[in-house]
């Protein structure tokens, strides 16, 4: 289990509700890995929605690897859950339009799968925003105890350094720039 997260804690109340990034860790990672953050995001709440279940929560039967995966068909209901509970607690603003924000993430999501639109990975993560500050304000006032994740970790950072060489090489190779390779021909 990766270090504060919820299966360390013993007590419901102890776990936070939701997996929420600070929101300049979720802007920087979701950028810098074209979206890849997105999916982790993804996963991990829906991995605390079946640690939630466990004690008691509705839902019993969450898979979250392939919730993840089909995010851009499961975020509508991750996104009414957090929903629901920013109602419970009464945080505002009320309404993080669910299902406004799922629409515009499977927007995004779909034109990361067509020609010319590859560039809309990196900007997935918009619609989200709302919903991760919402789930950060739920976490404060119904788990207080909870740390908030607003650390960088050296793995954060490992990610940024690569999705920053992914970008340069796009960039280098789109200005036609290229490192030479020695030849493999036989003289």
């Amino acid at each position: 289990m990766a270090q504060g997260s919820p299966a360390d804690d013993k007590k419901t109340d102890a776990i936070p509700y939701f997996f929420a990034a600070s929101t300049e860790k979720f802007v920087v990672l979701s950028f810098f890995t074209a979206g890849l953050y997105c999916l982790y995001w993804f996963y991990q709440n829906w991995l605390y929605q079946k640690w939630r279940a466990r004690n008691g929560e509705p839902d019993k039967n969450v898979m979250p690897f392939v919730r993840a995966l089909f995010s851009f068909v499961t975020a509508y209901t991750l996104l009414s859950n957090i929903q629901k509970k920013v109602q419970q607690y009464q945080i505002a603003p009320k309404n993080i339009y669910p299902e406004l924000l799922a629409a515009a993430y499977l927007v995004l999501y779909v034109a990361t799968r067509l020609p010319w639109t590859e560039w809309a990975a990196f900007f997935t993560f918009l619609p989200l925003i709302p919903a991760n500050k919402a789930a950060i304000a739920v976490n404060r006032v119904a788990t207080p105890n909870c740390k908030p994740n607003n650390q960088f970790t050296i793995w954060n950072w490992v990610w940024i350094a690569i999705g920053i060489a992914f970008i340069w090489g796009t960039i280098l190779g789109m200005l036609g720039w290229h490192i030479p390779l020695p030849s493999t021909r036989v003289h």
